[in-house]
């Protein structure tokens, strides 16, 4: 299935009837080349989270016996 799909966009890019881009591509960020500071320190803030909790609720366990 992946290779059908290669195959289909390097046709595409073959194609001499394609209109051109409006601005160039190297302006535009690729997946590569985004900032991802963000979804970092999201992911890093949801992971203290679930561990705090987990936390909790060992020691919460451990009081009851």
């Amino acid at each position: 299935m992946a290779q059908i799909v290669k195959d289909a966009l390097r046709e595409a890019d073959r194609d001499p009837n394609r209109k051109q881009e409006a601005e160039p591509s190297s302006q535009k960020p690729t997946a590569d080349e985004m900032p991802l500071k963000g979804t970092f320190a999201s992911v890093m803030i949801l992971g203290a989270f679930l561990l705090a909790t987990w936390i909790t609720v060992f020691v919460l366990y451990i009081h009851r016996k």
